[in-house]
């Protein structure tokens, strides 16, 4: 008997004291059986008998509006928010911009600079160790910015040389002398997990492309010197020279004209599209994948794929 008198003084509320909802009764606008009038007014009514149909709502429509709605709100704040500290904090820009100006060899300056050194060293060296010291290639990228106008970035950049295999031996005059031959840029945290070094692995495979064609280019140009100083001990005939320069020139016009396809149609067109993306990521994972996708374009417009 004390139990049962204890239960009937328990007080349960009616539907009344749960009117202080009725503001918040938005979420369910969408339901298919009721609206937000129609159930409002229901329990502002402080009717005793409420149809149990219209507090009977499903639970996946509950965790739809009550759980997953707000974490995609705040997943979406929170991407905002990284992108804004990456785009404007850390300035991310201006190092794609760096990399496309000293790893894409699109500064002048510092491409004639570093190209024509390098390979005039290669010319005088008997092996590629005596390039592989820091005591050479520091000063020669030093040397090489000098020239260039750019931003504090610079001491991002490291010219080295990777580990080659013992067994491969390569002769100075070898095309593919510099193939070991890389333009690092190093960065911190957080900055690495956009520029990491599967992405520098690529930048250094046009960097590689670009330096064969410099040295191409070089090259004739020095036999073109060398024809000009030596035309009078050469005993060839003057139609035999004419020929010999004609070859030359044929030679020169289609690496230059190479050079300046690869500068203007391909690296200039993939970073306008690059620029153009980079305005609508809206996320860190965007960011990332649009950089990839624009060296992973460059790979392919260059035939680099292996």
């Amino acid at each position: 008997n004390e139990d049962t008198q204890s239960c009937n003084d328990i007080h349960y509320p009616d539907v009344v004291s749960f009117s202080k909802y009725d503001t918040d009764l938005s979420i369910f606008s969408s339901l298919p059986f009721s609206s937000t009038t129609f159930l409002s007014s229901s329990l502002s009514n402080h009717s005793p008998e409420v149809d149990n149909s219209l507090l009977l709502i499903p639970l996946s429509t509950l965790i739809q509006h009550c759980i997953v709605t707000p974490i995609i709100t705040q997943f979406k704040l929170v991407n905002t928010a990284i992108v804004d500290y990456y785009t404007t904090d850390l300035n991310i820009m201006t190092h794609f911009i760096t990399l496309k100006r000293f790893l894409l060899l699109e500064d002048g300056e510092f491409a004639n600079t570093l190209s024509s050194r390098l390979f005039e060293k290669l010319i005088d060296s008997h092996s590629l160790d005596d390039l592989c010291s820091a005591s050479f290639l520091d000063p020669l990228l030093y040397s090489a910015l000098e020239g260039s106008h750019s931003s504090g970035l610079i001491p991002n950049l490291k010219l080295k040389f990777k580990n080659r295999p013992s067994n491969l031996h390569l002769s100075t005059s070898s095309i593919k002398a510099l193939q070991f031959l890389i333009l690092d840029y190093e960065v911190d945290w957080p900055m690495n997990i956009v520029i990491h070094h599967r992405q520098l692995d690529l930048y250094n495979k046009v960097f590689h492309l670009m330096l064969e064609i410099k040295r191409a280019s070089w090259a004739l140009k020095n036999v073109f010197l060398n024809l000009v100083k030596g035309e009078h001990r050469v005993k060839l005939s003057s139609h035999q020279v004419r020929q010999i320069h004609a070859q030359r020139q044929e030679l020169q016009h289609f690496v230059t004209v190479m050079e300046s396809y690869i500068s203007n149609e391909i690296f200039h067109v993939s970073w306008k599209e690059f620029e153009y993306k980079f305005t609508k990521v809206e996320s860190l994972d965007e960011l990332i994948s649009v950089h990839d996708q624009f060296l992973k374009e460059l790979i392919f417009k260059c035939l680099l794929l292996d």
